[in-house]
């Protein structure tokens, strides 16, 4: 009776230190948050490319011009949680010949604490900009609407890929850009960010993949999602190791 109790107190202890070393695997990341909850708010004086363009009509008339839209460049702020700090953004809004739609293309970087993350947003179906002049002059221009953005979320132990829309209120002058955006995520969860192939791992590769120590350990886990030792394979849990 004594020796069967040890015999289970043994297979649980054994059970336990499994567990524990694949809780430790270097393939296995802490989780990350989704920007979902994210906020923006910030301005900034200067440096961009002025309002709506203005262009004339054949009798001399000042017209706005739909073919080149504003641009912007670090417009800065608060960043809220789930990743508290600041944030930077720039890019232009491209819109159409009526200023009843068009879409933005930017960029985001977040810095909050340890975790930096950076994104791109292009599109925005269903967005409206518009603009106002005084005779010649061309006026603020304000974009509204719903954006589609990708982004890649840094930390010490992996990187993780999120995507989904942001909603977002832009006001430009040739002296002042002013941002409010609010993000949902489009996942559950971010995805980890892992390797497919060994040549990723090879010639310092590895590195892009905060999670391995080193290069055998990145070379290990393609070998051991492969399940042959080829490349190949794609972690049941993470994105393939494309990192944008």
């Amino acid at each position: 009776m004594v020796l069967q109790r040890k015999r289970h107190l043994l297979l649980g202890l054994g059970l336990t230190v499994t567990l524990l070393m694949v809780g430790l695997s270097p393939a296995v990341a802490s989780a990350a948050s989704t920007l979902t909850g994210e906020r923006f708010g910030g301005d900034t004086f200067g440096d961009n490319s002025g309002a709506c363009a203005v262009v004339y009509d054949d009798y001399g008339g000042a017209l706005l011009s739909g073919l080149s839209g504003p641009t912007f460049s670090g417009v800065s702020g608060t960043a809220s949680a789930p990743y508290p700090g600041t944030f930077t953004e720039g890019g232009a809004w491209i819109p159409a010949p009526s200023f009843k739609g068009g879409y933005l293309d930017a960029t985001f970087t977040i810095a909050s604490g340890t975790t930096t993350i950076s994104g791109r947003m292009v599109g925005g179906a269903g967005m409206e900009m518009t603009c106002s002049h005084d005779e010649d002059l061309a006026g603020p221009a304000s974009a509204e609407g719903t954006v589609p953005y990708t982004a890649t979320i840094h930390t010490p132990s992996g990187n993780f890929h999120d995507e989904g829309t942001s909603s977002l209120v832009l006001t430009l002058s040739p002296l002042e850009a002013f941002l409010k955006e609010a993000f949902t995520s489009s996942l559950t969860h971010p995805v980890l960010i892992v390797p497919t192939t060994k040549a990723q791992c090879k010639d310092g590769g590895w590195r892009n993949f905060p999670q391995f120590k080193n290069q055998g350990q990145c070379i290990a886990f393609v070998e051991d999602r492969s399940g042959d030792g080829q490349d190949g394979g794609q972690g049941e849990n993470g994105q393939q190791g494309q990192q944008g």
